[in-house]
């Protein structure tokens, strides 16, 4: 099988090995290939069970109140309703997802844009119209507040220019208490990075 072209995600470049598409359990196999310090919100995925093959790099999952750290090959799976999220602390990490369902695939699909070269993209701050459109996308996928509590969130940008999560009923000005769940890491009212 043919894998499909590079993608840049926001910061990350991305590659579809295997489409939810292409067979009956609607698996997605994709690879990832990230900087340092990149870590999405705190978040669960309703519908889909998933997991990660860590290829190369060093990188630190949470999930619900544990912290794990990981090494290249090993596998972390992430059972569908599990807030969790992770960070790379080496300069740079490449590993492959694996999804059931089609959720986070379609997620990536809305958002991404064709890489110009097949490597991890300039880091940029997303304009407007791409927070709007992440916002939108990212509808499927809850964020998960400090306290533990899900809460419905949409994407903003902070005030100094970086993506942050707020929420969606009270809009509130500090945004929702969303977090990564590592110090300084996305969204606790700062930044977000990537999914």
């Amino acid at each position: 099988m043919t894998p499909g072209p590079y993608h840049w995600f926001l910061n990350t470049l991305v590659r579809v090995h295997v489409s939810c598409d292409q067979g009956t359990d609607r698996i997605s196999y994709i690879e990832h290939r990230v900087r340092k310090g990149e870590s999405p919100p705190l978040h669960i995925h309703e519908r889909e069970d998933e997991i990660f093959h860590l290829l190369e790099g060093h990188f630190t999952f949470r999930m619900g109140d544990a912290e794990l750290k990981k090494d290249p090959g090993d596998v972390v799976f992430i059972p569908k309703g599990t807030p969790h999220t992770f960070r790379c602390d080496s300069d740079t990490g490449h590993f492959f997802s694996i999804t059931t369902g089609r959720d986070f695939e379609l997620f990536l699909r809305a958002m991404w844009r064709p890489a110009e070269r097949a490597e991890i993209p300039t880091p940029v701050v997303p304009s407007p119209d791409v927070i709007e459109a992440l916002g939108k996308a990212a509808a499927r996928i809850e964020l998960v507040n400090a306290s533990g509590q899900v809460m419905p969130c949409t994407i903003t940008r902070t005030s100094d220019g970086a993506l942050g999560a707020q929420r969606t009923r009270s809009r509130a000005r500090d945004g929702c208490g969303c977090r990564s769940g590592f110090p300084g890491g996305a969204v606790e009212g700062r930044a977000m990075h990537g999914a």
